[in-house]
């Protein structure tokens, strides 16, 4: 449970002089006889004066005003993280692997633990708490969007905490009932300890049965590694079947087969009897290269495709990206890639995006029969003088 009371105060308080924060619950400013001379409301700045010792209405002051208030009204006071911008993942949250968490147990986890937090300043840790009550009925539009100010770390907010709200949005919204998944009060929440779980961001459990969650932002893309899509057709015997001989499957295999120079060009050689613009690009040689590759070896071992294809400079760099680049244009056009992922995540996994306008979030579902619709393609992180990413499928 999140520290409260006395606790709270020797924790946040004690001997830091006056201390700046916000109001996290509506109370009423009180003067020294007890009546209210001003309502506050959830986001206010005030000061908490110092004082020698705890009492459960402490001295603030608000604009020009000095008055009191309830203690366990005032938000915890945190702090800027000198190293970038704290995590907002789940599992910064308190959230366990090794417990399936009733919706109820997971709010109050997740409350608790952004109360407790010393790594956040006040005014995050007020939208924080606001964005999950939002979804309670207890923190209304108008609030959220006065909240979400220009000092919130925004990109991280919509990237990782978009998974802490994720479970809330399915029991309290059921944003799944769209795709005709109906999700029980019942049901139970299991976060992975690793925050890069392939295509596992979070999942519902219901009874024996697991839906997995691959959690998105609006501002963000999805690349999907072909080794895990080779993983998720293989979980199933009939539908590996359908795409293990096809140019689709060969071409993961080639990626995952090869690292982040190699890999294109093997993809290269195996597509170039279909696809004209890859000729001069052999199978052992593509195999061979590495990062650390000569020009003379290159201009020898791909001398037909360099004739062909005039690059910047004959480097394995140049060789590679401008292969990657071929890749990722047929990939748009002429060589499809919808049917084999869509197949892949069929049962597998339910993509849950979040997104956010002023501050109020939103929630897109996509499952297997909307990506058959959409266009998946092999995209590229690379460019001419660096290769650090093997290909991976958009989506």
């Amino acid at each position: 449970m999140a520290t409260t009371g006395a606790q709270a105060w020797i924790k946040y308080f004690q001997g830091q002089g006056n201390v700046d924060t916000v109001i996290k619950k509506e109370t009423p400013l009180l003067n020294s006889t007890n009546i209210a001379i001003k309502r506050l409301v959830r986001g206010d700045k005030i000061t908490l004066l110092e004082s020698t010792s705890y009492e459960s209405k402490m001295k603030i002051k608000y604009k020009d005003m000095l008055g009191y208030v309830t203690f366990n009204n005032i938000s915890k006071p945190g702090k800027k993280s000198g190293i970038g911008v704290p995590s907002l993942k789940p599992q910064a949250f308190n959230i366990r692997d090794d417990i399936n968490y009733t919706i109820d147990n997971y709010i109050n986890t997740v409350l608790d633990s952004i109360e407790d937090r010393v790594d956040l300043t006040s005014e995050l840790k007020l939208y924080l708490t606001c964005i999950i009550m939002y979804y309670t009925n207890q923190c209304s539009t108008s609030e959220l969007s006065s909240l979400y100010n220009i000092k919130l770390p925004k990109n991280e907010i919509n990237k990782d905490f978009g998974e802490v709200i994720g479970p809330v949005a399915i029991f309290k919204k059921r944003i799944l009932a769209s795709k005709g998944i109906n999700i029980r009060n019942t049901d139970k929440i299991y976060v992975p300890s690793r925050p890069n779980e392939p295509l596992l961001d979070y999942s519902i459990v219901q009874g024996q049965k697991s839906f997995a969650i691959s959690a998105k932002s609006g501002t963000s893309t999805n690349t999907v590694k072909p080794a895990d899509i080779i993983s998720l057709l293989k979980k199933n015997s009939k539908i590996f079947d359908k795409h293990k001989n096809t140019l689709q499957f060969k071409v993961f295999e080639a990626i995952s087969e090869g690292n982040s120079v190699s890999g294109p060009l093997i993809v290269a050689s195996i597509l170039k009897n279909k696809y004209k613009e890859f000729e001069g690009i052999d199978l052992d040689n593509a195999k061979k290269v590495t990062k650390n590759t000569k020009l003379d070896e290159i201009e020898k071992m791909f001398f037909n495709y360099l004739t062909k294809n005039k690059l910047l400079k004959n480097d394995v760099f140049h060789l590679s990206y401008s292969v990657e680049k071929k890749i990722q244009d047929l990939s748009k056009t002429t060589l499809s890639f919808n049917e084999i992922f869509s197949d892949a995540i069929t049962g597998n996994v339910i993509y849950v995006k979040y997104n956010t306008l002023n501050g109020i979030p939103s929630f897109d579902v996509n499952i297997a029969d909307d990506f058959r619709k959409k266009k998946i393609f092999i995209r590229t992180k690379n460019g001419n003088t660096r290769s650090n990413d093997k290909l991976g499928i958009q989506t």
